[in-house]
């Protein structure tokens, strides 16, 4: 189901985080339980509300389902590594290939979108998350709507303006 994989904004994990980390609450969205990790000092509150902002910005994009939005949220060098698909590598790759997805379904609609983060590493301009998501869409506005649960590792990147964006991403669905 190649549509889910153009609905599904979500990070790929390249390497590991090292230092102590600490337990935190972030932001509201997703799961009342997440907690965020940073070293012993904890994420910025400043870090904490941009990346807070990049997820509304996530679920925003991927409810328009329209790929100059979901372009935004990428860093030039960007990776997305989807389940079934060569490895997208930069922005421009990420977003031809979402604008090949949208003409490929010109009708589909996007109905929700809903990440709950699990787990949240905030490291030296980096952050690190796993979530699991839901989505639902039709192919076509007569299509029968689609369910599915996926499961997402991401990679986020602080920029110099203290904004974050997605640096990697990668998702597969979940057993239901």
């Amino acid at each position: 189901m190649k549509f889910t994989t153009f609905v599904a904004v979500v990070a790929f994990l390249a390497g590991g985080v090292t230092g102590w980390l600490i337990k935190r609450p972030v932001a509201p969205l997703g799961n009342p339980n997440q907690v965020a990790e940073s070293t012993a000092a904890g994420p910025s509150a400043a870090d904490l509300a941009g990346i807070e902002k990049l997820h509304k910005e996530d679920v925003a994009a991927t409810l328009s389902a329209k790929p100059s939005e979901l372009a935004k949220l990428w860093t030039d060098d960007a990776v997305r590594l989807e389940p079934g698909s060569p490895a997208e590598v930069g922005k421009k790759a990420i977003t031809a290939d979402d604008e090949m997805e949208r003409k490929k379904y010109p009708g589909a609609q996007v109905a929700s979108y809903v990440p709950q983060i699990e787990l949240l590493k905030v490291v030296d301009g980096w952050a690190f998350e796993w979530d699991n998501f839901d989505v639902s869409f039709r192919e076509s506005p007569q299509s029968k709507l689609q369910n599915s649960r996926a499961k997402a590792l991401r990679v986020l990147r602080r920029q110099p303006d203290g904004s974050w964006k997605f640096a990697a991403v990668t998702w597969n669905l979940s057993q239901q």
